[in-house]
């Protein structure tokens, strides 16, 4: 089946859509192998693009999902694999894409995610209803590095992915896998989501906008950032940074999911004392 967007590219935006189109086969072979399907496994593929992916997926899963924003692609697509009724190719933008219509329960995500769109469309569904059980999904080598990074070259995509999943590099990608060769190295990478959040935390968009203010000056002493970021006077902020002993000199990159955790209920507790006072 397939369905036109609501919202078609604009004249030009094609050829500025950062698809590279992956032609290396062993390396499709093993981005599959990655998501670790099991025969009742449903998958979502966002961006097949001429389908590399595609022809290996549709013979693994009996349910697979193509969302393709190129229309010319979705039609190729479509009449590649006509005869596969479990593969439905979609022409839509999967950041419009609504998961529940078309997944009762988890599935997988499997891609090779265009450059400019990767970190919208993994933020959108590690949080998504329902939630994918993992991504596997290639991406610019640095924006794997950002997501997967540690407590020191920590970021706000480091807290918003970690916070619902476990990340993990799987191996890397050099241009001459695909057509037209990038000028940037890619990596492949798993994204095992988790249950509940990583860290207990009541309202994880709360956490994520507090974490977002966290982040407000990132090269600033924490309490400068926290200060700018939640608009808030020097003394709550100091009285917070106090009473999770994290030191306000610090960079915001240097704190852990568990670190951040603890700023973020300190700060609502002293917030509510206060207004309450």
């Amino acid at each position: 089946m397939t369905t036109r967007a609501n919202r078609r590219p604009a004249p030009g935006r094609r050829s500025r859509l950062g698809q590279n189109f992956l032609v290396d086969y062993d390396v499709a072979k093993r981005i599959v192998a990655a998501a670790q399907l099991a025969d009742a496994d449903q998958v979502l593929e966002i961006g097949p693009g001429k389908g590399a992916l595609t022809r290996i997926l549709v013979h693994w899963v009996p349910k697979l999902l193509a969302v393709e924003l190129d229309p010319e692609l979705t039609n190729s697509l479509s009449h590649r694999f006509a005869e596969r009724e479990n593969l439905t190719v979609l022409n839509q933008d999967a950041l419009d894409f609504d998961p529940a219509r078309f997944f009762s329960d988890g599935y997988k995500i499997v891609a090779n995610l265009p450059y400019y769109a990767a970190t919208p469309i993994i933020r959108k569904f590690i949080s998504a209803r329902p939630r994918p059980h993992s991504l596997v999904v290639m991406v610019q080598k640095e924006v794997a590095a950002n997501i997967a990074a540690s407590p020191g070259d920590m970021s706000l995509l480091s807290v918003m992915v970690q916070l619902y999943g476990a990340p993990r590099i799987l191996f890397s990608v050099p241009p001459r896998s695909f057509r037209p060769m990038p000028r940037v190295n890619s990596a492949v990478m798993r994204i095992e989501i988790h249950d509940l959040p990583a860290v207990p935390v009541n309202d994880p968009d709360s956490f994520i906008e507090f974490a977002a203010a966290g982040f407000r000056a990132p090269r600033k002493q924490l309490r400068n950032s926290l200060q700018l970021g939640l608009k808030a006077d020097p003394d709550p902020v100091r009285v917070t940074l106090s009473a999770t002993g994290i030191d306000g000199r610090r960079r915001p990159a240097t704190l852990s999911l568990s670190e951040w955790a603890d700023l973020y209920h300190a700060w609502h507790t002293i917030s509510e004392a206060t207004v309450t006072a």
